[in-house]
């Protein structure tokens, strides 16, 4: 997976993250658009916990360089910058205009600063981008957080979650208007991140306890608690794709998934496609889905991509200098 400190890219990982997306696209077309999918539709009307899906893929890609090695910021802020900030702003500019929603250019401090989701009038516009809001948390405190658990892993992992989640419950409580607004930020979401920075610490810590899930019924497992998730979505907190999610990732990662070529670029473009589908939805019902395809493509492949290709061969460069510095 690129951005991953040297791993190789996945194509399962790349594939459930699509899926992810597909979720949270089926969940707007139902909710915004409404689109019936039939008997199907108590699955979709489930599909906003694909965000918890992204969250864990984010743990762990995130969080496993760190687990074995000592993690260059500069590099690690340039690739988090990169993948982050230029599909944002397309994403804000092309909206505006194909919208004509004006809350951007009324309040263009938040929207600039990826910080309209603490306001709930601003989430009228670019409101999936509350995810990002709680992310960009997540990308400052990993490296805290890392250099805190080093050789103590699972233990302050664990309870780094069990505080989440009782901030969780503790601001489900009270649901003010700005405890709403806490819940949807992070450390209340922090849970979700958990699991796969969980699954990082397996997979180099105990590499025969991974090895171990690459049997068939943890993938199963995986997906039926995902979908229970889908059922379960008014519950407090995502226990199904928290759980589910890593042993469906643990699966993807020890089997070959055919197509790796499509599936690394619907992956790479579904975060574009994220941020673009549900405005269009809102501003021209189903047949929007087609613009924000387009514009999701066009996103990654001329913008995004290169520029994150850019900044991985700035990493490259700055590796091989400290190598060359380190006294042999």
């Amino acid at each position: 997976m690129s951005g991953t400190g040297g791993m190789h890219r996945s194509a399962g990982l790349d594939a459930l993250r699509a899926a992810a997306c597909a979720l949270v696209v089926v969940f707007h077309l139902h909710t915004v658009a409404g689109v019936s999918f039939g008997p199907a539709d108590p699955f979709v009307s489930g599909g906003d916990v694909g965000v918890y899906i992204f969250f864990a893929l984010s743990g762990y890609l995130l969080y496993r360089p760190f687990v074995d090695r000592e993690v260059d910021l500069t590099t690690y802020g340039i690739k988090r910058a990169a993948r982050i900030l230029p599909g944002y702003y397309v994403a804000l500019i092309a909206l505006t205009l194909l919208t004509g929603s004006r809350l951007a250019t009324a309040n263009p401090v938040p929207y600039l600063a990826i910080a309209s989701s603490y306001s709930l009038p601003l989430r009228g516009f670019l409101g999936s981008a509350w995810t990002l809001s709680a992310e960009l948390l997540f990308y400052v405190a990993l490296p805290l957080v890392a250099r805190l658990a080093r050789g103590r892993e699972i233990g302050v992992l664990s309870l780094l979650g069990l505080v989440s989640i009782a901030i969780t419950i503790a601001l489900r409580t009270t649901p003010t208007e700005g405890n709403l607004l806490l819940l949807a930020s992070f450390p209340a979401v922090g849970y979700a991140f958990i699991p796969g920075m969980l699954l990082a610490v397996l997979e180099l810590r105990y590499p025969a306890a991974f090895r171990h899930l690459a049997a068939w019924p943890y993938a199963v497992l995986g997906v039926a608690l995902i979908l229970l998730g889908l059922l379960t979505h008014t519950s407090p907190l995502a226990i199904g794709p928290g759980i589910g999610t890593p042993l469906l990732m643990a699966w993807l990662l020890q089997h070959r998934v055919p197509y790796a070529g499509p599936l690394a670029f619907a992956g790479g473009a579904s975060y574009a496609m994220y941020l673009w589908h549900k405005d269009v939805l809102l501003a021209f019902g189903a047949p929007g889905l087609l613009i924000a395809l387009a514009g999701s493509a066009a996103s990654w492949a001329i913008v995004e991509r290169p520029i994150l290709n850019w900044a991985h061969s700035i990493s490259r460069g700055r590796a091989g200098r400290r190598t060359s510095a380190t006294p042999a």
